[in-house]
């Protein structure tokens, strides 16, 4: 009972840090500027991608995913859901309306394939991802609303309450916040990773941003020292210019708060290989090309967090050790 309580009281001072940056005032882009430091990897690192959904993975990090195989780094990619949400995308591709829970799990299955397809094409292989299979689009849900003796979430499209997927970590886990920080723990404790890249806190998709709390309350339960780089994938009128550009440099987008952005710089022939890679996710691809290829840059962009006074006690929110 002692360790619910605390997950919970540092569950409630993360999710105030959330809206509080939610509800601060926000510009759309800053202009180009070359003096945004660099995320340096070394030869120690050991990367983990906590990736929300499929697509994510390629869109934030196919460049860094390029980057440190070229260095020699373990890399690992875990998705929080498979992406069986997007009835807009399952619509186009399939020519035919979602209309039953059995389409979504196709969805489900549709996509996890399409992520193997984009990683092999990044050269990573099957054995260096890991599908934890949770409700897409209910992630937030179940971070708020879902734990100890309440019941599990039921997801809206697939109607299930646990883990539908053969193939997903934890098959038969209930939709509780207890199941997926368990699961990330396994993760984390299995693969020990030096960086961690994660959807931002301030993304506009509820998930990214569960995402990024159910991450770093399992690094504090298992007391486990890693340097995190959260990443935007949805955000108010950003990326800009929308459209496939190359050559452009990706700007972040501009906080009037303490946010250090760091740049990952993409050799050109890693872009292109980026840009294959996302055309894997054929799904969502064909559904939102435009915005899409506005991720494919010369760089990548990660942003961090000053330390933070939450009130009750002074909790290190700078992330990054170096």
């Amino acid at each position: 009972m002692k360790k619910n309580m605390k997950i919970i009281v540092i569950l409630i001072l993360l999710m105030l840090f959330v809206i509080y940056f939610n509800w601060s005032t926000l510009n759309p882009f800053i202009p180009d500027n070359p003096n945004v430091p660099n995320v340096v990897l070394s030869n120690n690192d050991r990367i983990l991608i906590m990736a929300p959904h499929p697509d994510d993975e390629s869109i934030a990090t196919g460049g860094l995913i390029q980057n440190a195989i070229d260095k020699g780094i373990p890399v690992h990619v875990v998705f929080l859901t498979n992406g069986d949400f997007n009835v807009w995308s399952y619509t186009l591709y399939e020519k035919i309306p979602m209309l039953t829970s059995s389409q979504a799990l196709e969805l489900g299955e549709i996509r996890r394939q399409e992520a193997l397809n984009a990683i092999k094409e990044l050269g990573l292989s099957e054995k260096d991802a890991t599908f934890l299979g949770y409700p897409d689009y209910g992630t937030s849900e179940i971070l708020y609303y879902h734990w100890g003796n309440n019941p599990p979430y039921q997801s809206i499209l697939t109607r299930k309450t646990e883990v539908p997927y053969s193939k997903a970590l934890s098959p038969g886990a209930p939709y509780k916040g207890e199941s997926i920080m368990k699961d990330i723990e396994a993760v984390i404790n299995d693969f020990g990773p030096t960086k961690i890249f994660v959807s931002h806190p301030d993304d506009h998709h509820p998930d990214h941003r569960a995402m990024f709390v159910f991450t770093i309350v399992s690094l504090w339960e298992i007391r486990k020292e890693v340097e995190i780089y959260p990443y935007v994938v949805h955000y108010r009128n950003w990326p800009l210019p929308l459209g496939y550009h190359p050559n452009y440099f990706l700007d972040p987008p501009s906080y009037d708060y303490g946010i250090v952005w760091k740049e990952l710089p993409i050799k050109s022939r890693n872009v292109q290989t980026k840009f294959s890679a996302l055309k894997k996710h054929v799904t969502q691809y064909e559904a939102n090309k435009k915005y899409l290829n506005s991720f494919i840059r010369t760089n990548e962009v990660y942003g961090n967090f000053e330390d933070i006074s939450l009130g009750i006690t002074q909790v290190d929110i700078s992330l990054n050790k170096n």
